[in-house]
């Protein structure tokens, strides 16, 4: 291929990267509006000043789009605990929920709608990213040597920390709590884990 057509492909990718970026932040900002159910083709295309067909290149309904913005969402989420967590310091599972909370909260309309979401996600045969696996594992490591967890029962205690976790996000997100108090709880979260590993010892 020449280096002309070579140009010319690279600066069509870039276009249509960009058209995408356009057309989601479009649908973003409608869902921040009215909710993730005032999508349309037609709206999408109004707010983004383009054609409604060229919605329909992108996104053959608008659920696509939705789904999108929530695997974005999804990989924010994991890249601030993968970020946070590798900063080091004491006390890294208050330290990485305590990122994440001030995230979601950052643009707290429309991570909400994402977040409850998720199972357009599942239903397109697909699933929300979570840390990478160094990182649980080392979490894992890190719960062992606070005290928060047994050698033998690191992995339980993982399972335990992100139902709890995700238990919150969920609370924040169906409205059950403000986001002041999300922040708050997960700031708590690390000395809520201490309690509850305690109590399951003491139950053993």
């Amino acid at each position: 291929m020449s280096s002309r057509k070579v140009a010319r492909v690279e600066r069509a990718t870039v276009e249509l990267r960009e058209t995408r970026a356009n057309l989601l932040e479009a649908a973003a900002k409608l869902i921040r509006i009215s909710g993730v159910h005032s999508l349309t083709h037609t709206a999408i295309a109004a707010e983004a000043g383009v054609a409604r067909q060229s919605v329909y290149r992108y996104f053959k309904d608008p659920e696509e789009a939705v789904v999108a913005l929530a695997e974005n969402l999804g990989v924010v989420i994991r890249d601030t605990f993968n970020t946070s967590f590798e900063d080091g310091g004491p006390d890294p599972l208050a330290r990485t929920s305590k990122a994440v909370a001030s995230m979601l909260v950052s643009d707290s309309v429309l991570n909400k709608a994402l977040y409850l979401s998720a199972p357009l996600l599942i239903a397109q045969g697909k699933s929300p990213v979570f840390p990478n696996e160094k990182n649980e594992e080392a979490l894992g490591r890190q719960l062992e040597a606070s005290g928060l967890a047994e050698p033998s029962e690191g992995t339980d205690m993982l399972d335990i920390v992100g139902t709890y976790f995700y238990g919150l996000v969920y609370k924040w997100a169906t409205g059950s709590s403000s986001d002041k108090e999300f922040c708050a709880a997960m700031g708590r979260l690390a000395s809520d884990i201490a309690e509850l590993a305690a109590g399951r010892r003491a139950s053993l």
